[in-house]
């Protein structure tokens, strides 16, 4: 039966480390994705933002004429 426990006890080990490593794996991940995707997001928000002024000019000035 000393045996069993032991298995048990590095079976439990094991299973612990594996999930702290893909915890850290998740939290690297995730961070590295908002760190890269939230200024992107920003960036494309304001460049739409910018064309539909653009749009709104063109049409008041080819209304004007």
């Amino acid at each position: 039966m000393p045996e069993a426990s032991k298995i048990a006890g590095e079976a439990a080990y094991l299973s612990k480390r594996l999930a702290l490593s893909v915890g850290k794996a998740a939290w690297i991940a995730t961070t590295t994705l908002l760190v890269l995707l939230v200024p992107l997001i920003v960036e494309m928000d304001r460049e739409q933002q910018i064309v539909e002024m653009e749009k709104g000019q063109m049409d008041v000035l080819t209304k004007a004429e």
